[in-house]
Parts: structure tokens; C-alpha cells; sequence
């Protein structure tokens, strides 16, 4: 499946899955190095990304914001900066 295909299934932004697939989060495969990147959309990935956490545990976004891997609030995707300044 192509980033664009799963970040709609999962409903997270393709530059997130690309996020996530540099940083290991989740796993991908490219035929040859700087191929497209490709994800498996297995029943074990699609579980992660669920609504409504069971009791004790939370979302996959939740938890992405809580241990500051998302650029969501950041001005500045490319240095990642918590107040988005270079």
C-alpha cells in the first residue's frame, strides 16, 4: 500500500507514516533505496491505530503527542523544534 493509501486508512497525514517509518515506529519496505516506501497493512498495524484505547492504555496519537513524536503544533517540520524555530 502507498503512504498516501495508508495514511487515509489509518487517518494520519502521509508526512506522519513517513515520520513514523524514518524514526522505526512502524514498519515499511522500499524495493530499492529511495524507492517509494511501501506498508503492509496488517491486522497487528491496524489494531494500533483504534479510536478508543482499552482501559490503561492510550491512542496511538495520544501517545505520539505525549512522547513528542509529532510535529503537530510545530511551525518547523524540518528541525522539529518544540517553538518551530531553527
Amino acid at each position: 500500500m502507498t503512504i498516501a493509501a495508508a495514511a487515509t486508512a489509518l487517518n494520519v497525514a502521509p508526512s506522519t507514516l513517513h515520520r513514523w517509518l524514518n524514526d522505526g515506529l512502524i514498519p515499511g519496505e522500499q524495493v530499492t533505496p529511495g524507492a517509494p516506501w511501501r506498508i503492509r497493512p496488517t491486522a497487528e498495524l491496524k489494531a494500533r491505530f483504534t479510536e478508543v484505547a482499552g482501559e490503561g492504555f492510550v491512542t496511538m496519537q495520544e501517545a505520539t503527542r505525549a512522547l513528542g513524536v509529532t510535529s503537530a503544533g510545530n511551525a518547523c517540520d524540518t528541525c522539529r523544534s518544540p517553538n518551530g524555530k531553527c
